[in-house]
């Protein structure tokens, strides 16, 4: 109960924050994480995806990365997080490993912030190098 309640004020917290995206709750006995963030631009495209898993337990569990890539698989989203209460050994504050950024609670919405940011970025640019190639050639 504990976890569903860090789960739902996670959520709260993205849907609040993020009004224009869609905040998907993976629903209780369906496989994966517990949330995707799918970011929108102001025209409404979608432009990449935030995968959100939340632990709220009194140990930290390595595998707990390998789990989220694993269920990454399916929903193949751009960026993972892990939100945790309990940070590994050595780690107070967020960090990246092994291809997943990991926080607490009250570190999730600055990550949030900034990791949407950065892919309406990367989409801007590829945006703008589409047909780069014939743009040029016909110069």
């Amino acid at each position: 109960r504990q976890g569903e309640i860090q789960e739902l004020e996670l959520e709260n917290i993205l849907r609040e924050l993020h009004k224009y995206d869609d905040i998907i709750e993976i629903k209780k006995g369906q496989q994966g994480a517990d949330i995707v963030q799918c970011i929108k631009t102001e025209n409404g495209l979608e432009c990449g995806k935030i995968y959100y898993e939340s632990k709220r337990t009194k140990n930290y569990n390595d595998n707990w990365l390998q789990k989220l890539r694993d269920d990454n698989l399916t929903v193949k989203a751009d960026v993972r997080v892990l939100v945790t209460e309990t940070m590994p050994d050595g780690h107070d504050k967020f960090f990246f490993k092994d291809g997943v950024w990991i926080c607490s609670l009250w570190e999730a919405k600055g990550l949030s912030l900034v990791l949407r940011h950065g892919l309406l970025q990367v989409h801007s640019v590829s945006i703008t190098n589409q047909g780069k190639e014939t743009k040029i050639e016909m110069l």
